[in-house]
């Protein structure tokens, strides 16, 4: 399991608490939304532990019932399979929720990130856009491409839109991916649902010899750099 630990130290005289933040990968993302959390945790005298579900064998639920904190940030994307199937009897604030259902819910705002993304691009006065989105079916990739056709409708652009494949065999569907972005008309400004699928068209764009950014402009959303 790994865990990141935080001991906030305050000058409050109520004694330190504890709540835990669980995400299923450290992303640059998260991390942001960490740095917003700790201020207001140093208020209050909490001591903040980071859970990554990517690398942890255990449930959120057994986690839960063995530290007993006083609450839980949940940050986890559609498609992955770890929150949890009951109660957990503490408060949760999921941040990001795959359905907005959940109570005490903080939400992404995708129009508006599509917004700013369909005006970035709309500025090289280019006629062909695309969208590429998560692989599988994500609610938050297909809002998020909605929204981006949307923004680019309202200046009288039409989108492509699509999700690449993928399988246990990565060159496979590198080189499918640089197959179907061989096919769009060019130059082509391409809108990517998160850098690292941003990273994956420029990689496969470049395999099959098409030229990034002159023939594909790449824009992705997160600001998630590798570590």
């Amino acid at each position: 399991m790994v865990c990141y630990t935080t001991r906030v130290q305050t000058a409050s005289k109520h004694p330190t608490r504890e709540i835990v933040s669980f995400t299923y990968r450290n992303t640059s993302a998260f991390r942001k939304i960490m740095d917003g959390v700790r201020p207001a945790a140093a208020v209050h005298g909490f001591w903040v532990r980071t859970v990554e579900l990517a690398e942890c064998r255990r449930t959120i639920a057994e986690i839960v019932s063995e530290w007993r904190p006083l609450g839980c940030l949940l940050y986890v994307p559609s498609g992955i399979d770890v929150l949890p199937r009951r109660n957990l009897g503490v408060p949760v604030v999921h941040i990001n929720p795959t359905t907005k259902a959940r109570p005490y819910s903080v939400l992404h705002d995708r129009a508006a990130t599509a917004q700013l993304a369909a005006q970035e691009l709309l500025r090289l006065g280019w006629d062909h856009y695309a969208y590429v989105g998560w692989h599988g079916r994500a609610d938050w990739s297909n809002e998020l491409g909605a929204a981006f056709a949307h923004a680019l409708a309202a200046y009288g652009k039409d989108c492509i839109s699509f999700t690449p494949r993928k399988t246990n065999d990565p060159p496979s569907d590198e080189a499918a991916l640089g197959d179907r972005l061989g096919k769009l008309p060019k130059p082509c400004a391409v809108f990517a649902a998160n850098d690292e699928i941003a990273s994956a068209v420029i990689a496969a764009a470049t395999r099959v010899g098409i030229q990034v950014p002159d023939e594909l402009a790449v824009l992705g959303v997160d600001d998630d750099m590798p570590r």
